[in-house]
């Protein structure tokens, strides 16, 4: 059932409210009140058995008396019936159906009771989509749809609201018409045994009437389905993320916050994952912001909306009064933002136009007497310095600069810019007529120093995390196939030994084979002899007790680093014996493993590791050694796939990643060894669904290179290898070289973003004929924003194959077949598109013969695409790849395709 039957729920024609009732207070009253009061234009068919009217409406007394097939059913009836109402209403024709009743049998979450797999089989069956059970409903003011048990009808508005709580969306509701703010859908998903999240983020993403989407989410069923809609949904419109309870659900997963630090090397393979980290992390990775109250959820929708770019993080300040000033300041370093330290020709600048004896800095005081004009000029004159990112300019009332003078100067000062700007008018950005004068020059003006602070803050995260939703990791170079093979061999013979925990020697191959650098070991069996080895190998030394077996002992694990001195090498030794003799008294020393850092001066210990969180499968965690407890929680989380942008970028979150950047003589030289370092970490990984935890702890960086002291690889029976991700990496199993039957071989993979330029290459070499027939119409160039679409794809749902020829900057698309799916969808859109000095090599039908290929590989049942009716090549291939293709002539009068023909393949009949 494709995501286009949730038009039947979000736009019907005609609604059916089954149990409406005569009591005010019933469910089944409020819901046909709210209908008719919303001057819904369609049909509204209440159904009762004992009533002959309701709310003024002629009554049915059954589904099967209705004179018209509703296209949405509202259920307002108890639990028991609702399984044989879906399946008369599957009969019908009924499409889309709400189930409100609120006294339905717990627990519904993820379909795992009875009476929610009974009601999913039975909308499945019917082909209904189902929004519920234990749903508030819904409500489309655009088209006065009131669905809901909410007592408020929402203003029309272009934010859609989805929410897992009924109580919090109804909340909110209430909170935003009292502000005046509206909605395009309100949305409450309920218990979401069927439509959930993502199926409504797919829909929204391509809805014409919504700009934002708001989403208060409490848990998650299927992680993956809901980044890839999220993903998607992001590339075209602001979505916003509210998340509660991750405090108590931290508690019920263990994390009662006196760890030494969230998500935590442990000794025997992998990390402890906090559960709102790896949430945080996986909303990043979306390219979605995060906020945490509901007054931060419409404070960024405002910003988001008003300011589209940011050139870069740092923010100036000005203000006529230094308090404000300092409050914003204080609120953006205590958010980790940063204030733009000036050139020194503005600071001289500053210095003359203020009359200031002393230096001045930013934020910029322009003083109690400052006038609209010097408000104006100094706007203008921190814009034009390159350090300054964005501006936040206040005001605060003076005789001098009264508030909407200041406005319209500082406004017609700003807009010549084209740089992100942000005001906050104390004491008067409530009054309209200042909101609309900054309202309507797309600046958005806040009512505090610290909101306005925390607006530059939602500005810097939601433009980063946009960059993070552009990366595409592609496959490792080095060995591929045979690298994987020869891993995946060493892992399956330790699990058929029923082993959980991997050797030295096999770690040291694991690494090995992924080119993760480890430093040379060498071996002593006493304190003496290990005092003789780090003479001979040279100081400083890091020394560790060595597991016995293939079996990893957490307490058996003791490291020290920077060992400088025989004397201290003999007494650490002897020390991490006696204390392993404490704990184990019936085992036998064991052996005493040494490293040399003797080319390591001044090395920093860093840390590195895997674990699996519940939700969203593997996380790279990277930061500080645990050998440093001081510094144990600096730590940031990503999900793989990473690529060198992203595991720099999960580096820059850390304070010792920040000392890697900045100390040059020190460390900064190895950064990029480190970043390649998690990147070839993510490799293994996403190669090897196997491995649950991996630690690296501690890795040594230098200013040259970076090395792994200690590893350790914890395993699991492998899950699912297509779903253990919460993102699907680059397919590079769908790249091949394809022989033409001209001779001429050309390499068909996946499409990457760095395609983009000669993706619009290939359109600019399209006659205008064949423009003509694939798009309906002539351009000069694609819009950017259809070529993101195009290039910048999430490969779980949708999928774009090309041909090509050239490599790098000489890289030639030939042509390209694309594949669109939804979330939980057996029916995919097709389209080709050939360059136009490519015809006649039967290149359309390989394209054709691999997408239709990789459809059958994802289940796909249907395969439909859309051919103009003058294109006769295109008939004739579909024709003969087993496409029905109706009639060229015949052509209904309500077509809204105008002169595109709809083609369809039934996957479940074509053969292999």
């Amino acid at each position: 059932m494709a995501i286009s039957t949730l038009d039947h729920l979000l736009n019907p024609a005609s609604i059916a409210v089954v149990g409406a009732s005569l009591k005010p207070n019933k469910l089944g009253s409020v819901v046909m009140r709210g209908l008719l009061a919303g001057n819904f234009q369609g049909p509204i068919l209440p159904v009762h058995p004992r009533h002959r009217s309701v709310a003024g409406v002629l009554c049915y007394h059954s589904v099967a008396d209705l004179p018209v097939v509703p296209d949405l059913a509202v259920l307002c009836t108890p639990p028991h019936t609702i399984v044989p109402l879906l399946s008369e209403l599957g009969r019908r024709g009924t499409r889309a159906a709400i189930v409100m009743s609120i006294d339905t049998p717990p627990p519904l979450g993820g379909g795992d009771s009875p009476f929610a797999r009974s009601v999913l089989e039975a909308a499945r069956a019917g082909g209904v989509r189902l929004l519920g059970p234990a749903s508030l409903g819904l409500q489309v003011p655009a088209i006065g749809l009131n669905a809901s048990w909410l007592t408020t009808a929402v203003r029309p508005g272009r934010i859609a609201l989805l929410s897992q709580s009924g109580s919090l969306m109804a909340g909110v509701v209430e909170w935003a018409h009292a502000q005046g703010i509206g909605f395009s859908h309100v949305i409450s998903v309920g218990d979401a045994i069927d439509l959930d999240i993502g199926d409504f983020l797919d829909y929204l993403g391509s809805d014409v009437t919504t700009q934002a989407i708001l989403v208060y989410v409490r848990n998650l069923a299927n992680s993956r389905k809901f980044l890839s809609a999220a993903r998607a949904a992001a590339r075209f419109k602001r979505v916003i993320v509210i998340k509660a309870g991750h405090q108590y659900e931290a508690v019920l997963n263990g994390f009662t916050g006196d760890e030494g630090g969230q998500g935590a090397l442990r000794p025997d393979g992998g990390i402890d994952i906090h559960p709102d980290e790896a949430f945080d992390a996986a909303i990043r990775r979306a390219g979605l912001l995060r906020v945490h109250t509901v007054d931060e959820l419409f404070d960024a929708v405002e910003t988001l909306a008003s300011v589209h770019t940011v050139r870069h993080d740092r923010l100036a300040v000005i203000c006529n009064g230094s308090g404000p000033a300092a409050l914003a300041a204080d609120a953006l370093l205590n958010g980790g933002g940063k204030l733009a330290p000036l050139t020194d020709e503005t600071r001289q600048i500053l210095a003359r136009e203020l009359a200031s004896p002393g230096e001045v800095a930013n934020p910029v005081d322009i003083c109690r007497d400052a006038t609209p004009d010097r408000f104006a000029r100094i706007a203008r004159l921190l814009l034009d310095d390159p350090t300054v990112g964005s501006l936040l300019v206040m005001h605060t009332p003076t005789v001098l600069a009264a508030s909407e003078t200041t406005a319209k100067a500082v406004i017609d000062a700003v807009q010549p810019k084209r740089r992100s700007v942000l005001a906050c008018w104390l004491g008067e950005s409530e009054r309209p007529s200042i909101h609309a004068l900054f309202s309507g020059a797309g600046i958005p003006v806040y009512v505090t120093p610290d909101k306005a602070a925390r607006g530059f803050l939602h500005l810097v995260r939601y433009h980063h995390n946009q960059q993070m939703l552009l990366q595409t990791p592609i496959a490792g170079p080095g060995e591929g196939p045979d690298r994987k093979r020869r891993v995946a061999t060493l892992l399956l013979k330790a699990l058929g030994h029923g082993r959980k925990t991997l050797d030295e020697a096999e770690c040291r191959a694991v690494m090995q084979a992924y080119g993760i650098p480890m430093a040379p070991l060498f071996r002593a069996s006493s304190a003496e002899e290990a005092e003789a080895v780090a003479e001979r190998i040279g100081f400083p030394v890091a020394v560790r007790l060595l597991p016995a077996g293939g079996e990893e002992d957490t307490e058996r694990q003791r490291t020290a680093i920077n060992l400088w001195s025989s004397s201290v090498v003999r007494s650490t030794v002897q020390d991490l014996l006696a204390r392993f003799q404490q704990s184990h008294p019936w085992q036998g020393p064991p052996e005493v493993g040494l490293h040399s850092l003797s080319a390591r001066r001044g090395a920093v210990p860093l840390g590195a590791g895997v674990g699996v969180d519940a939700l969203f499968g593997p996380m790279i965690r990277f930061g500080t050694s645990a050998l440093r407890a001081q510094r144990r929680d600096d730590h940031a989380l990503g999900l793989p796939p990473l690529n060198m942008h992203l595991a720099g970028e999960m580096i820059g979150r850390t304070e010792i990643g920040r000392d890697l950047l900045r100390a040059s003589d020190r460390a900064g030289a190895a950064l990029p060894v480190v970043q390649s370092l998690l990147v070839n970490l993510s490799h293994l990984i996403v190669d090897h669904p196997e491995i649950a935890g991996v630690t690296f702890d501690p890795m040594i960086a230098d200013n040259e290179d970076v090395a792994v002291v200690h590893a350790s690889i914890r395993l699991i029976p492998a899950p699912d290898a297509e779903t253990h991700l919460a993102i699907r990496p680059y397919p590079s199993d769908l790249e091949e070289w394809v022989t033409l039957p001209d001779g001429n071989a050309v390499f068909m993979r996946p499409i990457l973003p760095e395609d983009t330029p000669a993706y619009e290459r290939m359109l600019r070499g399209l006659t205008l004929e064949d423009m003509r027939m694939r798009f309906q119409g002539v351009f000069k160039s694609a819009p950017a924003s259809q070529l993101a679409a195009l290039v910048h794809i999430d490969y779980d749902r949708d999928m774009t194959i090309v041909a090509v020829s050239g490599e790098g900057l000489d890289t030639e698309i030939l042509g390209s077949v694309n594949l669109l799916m939804s979330a939980r969808s057996y029916v995919a859109e097709y389209a080709i598109l050939l360059r136009s000095d490519q015809k006649k090599r039967r290149l359309g039908q390989v394209l054709m013969d691999k997408i239709l290929r990789y459809a059958h590989e994802r289940q796909v049942d249907v395969v439909t695409g859309l051919v103009h009716r003058d294109n006769a090549a295109m008939l004739h291939l579909c024709r003969n790849l087993g496409f029905h293709v109706p009639s060229a002539s015949f052509r209904r009068l309500d077509d809204d395709e105008g002169d595109m023909i709809t083609v369809t393949l039934d996957m479940t009949k074509r053969p292999l």
